[in-house]
């Protein structure tokens, strides 16, 4: 298994400040005997407790941010396919004790990464602004395999939402804050089809009603065909889209 590791890492902010110190030394030893290693199981403790030593280094009382840093960088590494292998897992758990992290710094970083790893699914579900229930069972999957509460990963979801929204709109021509509280600014939308002038319209409204269920009348401004060997082979259209006044 390739490990996030690097011998030759130059690290963040903390790590430039520290580079050239005992300190920094330390942790560049540290993350070099991972980085060497087949599996993290494979760096015994005590290697870990004479590299500390010999900088003067006491990891139980000093670098926890540096600290954390390596432990959540492996933690981001083994959650790329959304799973932790029984390998996986016990690399985590020894990491945590080579690194001396203790369980409150290990289940923050837990807390941070599991929360990271379901927006970003939940940003990839919502890529086409509706939720099947096939990417539902996933995301219900994946919750419980990160452990993350019903309430966090709903307030997730809700936040995917509005971002899958605002996504929408940045390729509109109308800013959401103006098109949801004005019954005036209408909201500019394209589509295609190669079957017919309703079939375009519909492409059109398809994505925008999963953004914006409330829109209740449009207006067709343009009309386009692309004509190949005397037929029209594909409607274009350009829409004007409004909210219910009544709303």
């Amino acid at each position: 298994m390739a490990q996030p590791f690097d011998k030759t890492s130059q690290g963040g902010a903390l790590a430039k400040v520290l580079r050239g110190t005992t300190r920094g030394g330390a942790i560049q030893e540290i993350e070099a005997l991972l980085s060497d290693a087949e599996r993290v199981t494979d760096v015994g403790v005590e290697r870990v407790q004479d590299v500390a030593g010999r900088h003067g280094v006491d990891l139980a009382r000093r670098l926890r941010t540096p600290r954390t840093h390596l432990y959540r960088r492996f933690l981001q590494h083994c959650l790329l396919d959304h799973h932790l292998s029984e390998d996986e897992s016990r690399d985590i758990a020894h990491l945590r004790e080579l690194l001396c992290l203790d369980a409150a710094d290990a289940a923050r970083v837990h807390d941070e990464v599991s929360r990271q790893v379901y927006g970003e699914a939940v940003d990839q579900v919502l890529d086409d602004q509706q939720l099947d229930p096939e990417e539902e069972e996933f995301l219900s999957q994946l919750r419980g395999k990160l452990a993350i509460p019903d309430e966090v990963a709903n307030a997730l979801l809700a936040e995917g939402v509005q971002r899958a929204r605002q996504r929408f709109f940045s390729k509109s021509a109308a800013r959401a804050s103006v098109f949801l509280t004005s019954q005036e600014a209408p909201l500019q939308l394209v589509g295609a089809s190669q079957g017919s002038i309703e079939g375009a319209v519909n492409d059109a409204l398809e994505q925008a009603c999963r953004a914006v269920p409330r829109l209740h009348w449009i207006e067709v401004s343009k009309i386009r065909g692309e004509v190949t060997e005397g037929r029209v082979t594909e409607w274009q259209v350009e829409l004007k889209a409004w909210l219910d006044p009544e709303d």
